[in-house]
């Protein structure tokens, strides 16, 4: 990211993850053209400074999970305009490239609390808080959303004390693993490498073409992971490539936890049940495709 000293502002970027967990879905699409591009070559970086281990390793995935709902967020008003979201984006990128990142959030952050709310006039009642359980089981992330955007206020409840206490009373303690489901005894002895080698550019984008569901905490969509894999010629097989070096480096080797902790996390979503809260933790379509692309290879 240029001049851009990401220890200096990883404190920043923490701030900036904190409040976008709590943003609703407003993000526009990516761009074509060269903005769209500078995006993509943007996540690329992250995605390299990660699989080379360089000096931002650390807080590479931190900073890569809020650049979407920061850079893509739409803007008050807008009516859709491909051209306005050219621009936007691009006075965004070189914020971004110049580390302001308390500009974006202070941007993103007064949209946020200027949008309107769910609209609609339908209950959610307790059908539809069913259905949306039977989609999310079922692991139709696009569906489920569908269901909660179209339903009206009381859907999702807001982060407020009492929600929050819910919430931490239904979360499990945590425990040891149950010896039961772990392999006991040596290691084969096979070249992890060798087999992970076959996570490939070729295959990250493949999974990404048939990954679908609800966007993570990032508010990167999987039409915006579809786009960024194919719609960008070298720029996007260079990305898939990144990506395919960070699936392999974490399936073949121990990674520091922080690091990760970002990818991993969900976004937590508390359902009204009408009454009674649901928990709902949505994951990282990013998350998703290495996983598929890890499993297809180790089987």
């Amino acid at each position: 990211m240029g001049v851009f000293i990401w220890s200096r502002y990883y404190f920043q970027l923490e701030s900036a993850y904190d409040a976008i967990a709590k943003f609703k879905p407003n993000t526009f699409d990516l761009p074509s053209g060269a903005p769209g591009k500078f995006f993509v070559q943007e996540i690329t970086k992250l995605n390299r400074a990660f699989a080379d281990r360089s000096p931002r390793e650390r807080i590479s995935q931190l900073a890569e999970m809020v650049m979407p709902a920061l850079l893509l967020q739409r803007p008050l008003g807008s009516k859709r305009n491909p051209k306005e979201y050219k621009e936007c984006l691009a006075r965004r990128l070189e914020l971004w490239k110049q580390g302001d990142i308390q500009s974006l959030l202070k941007e993103a952050v007064t949209i946020q609390d200027r949008l309107s709310a769910y609209s609609g006039s339908r209950e959610f009642d307790e059908t539809t808080s069913r259905r949306f359980a039977e989609m999310v089981f079922s692991g139709n992330g696009r569906r489920a959303m569908a269901i909660l955007s179209s339903s009206a206020k009381g859907g999702v409840l807001p982060l407020t004390e009492d929600v929050v206490s819910a919430l931490k009373k239904k979360h499990p303690e945590a425990e040891k693993a149950d010896t039961r489901a772990l392999i006991q005894g040596t290691p084969p002895d096979v070249d992890l490498k060798a087999i992970f080698q076959a996570v490939d550019g070729e295959r990250i984008k493949k999974c990404a073409l048939r990954t679908e569901g609800a966007a993570g905490v990032s508010q990167a969509t999987d039409k915006l992971w579809r786009k960024m894999v194919c719609s960008f010629k070298e720029t996007s097989v260079d990305l898939c490539k990144a990506v395919a070096d960070v699936a392999r480096r974490i399936a073949t080797e121990y990674v520091d936890p922080v690091a990760l902790s970002h990818l991993l996390s969900n976004k937590g979503l508390p359902l009204d049940k009408l009454p009674g809260v649901r928990p709902i933790g949505i994951g990282e379509i990013k998350r998703r495709i290495i996983g598929k692309a890890i499993v297809e290879a180790a089987n």
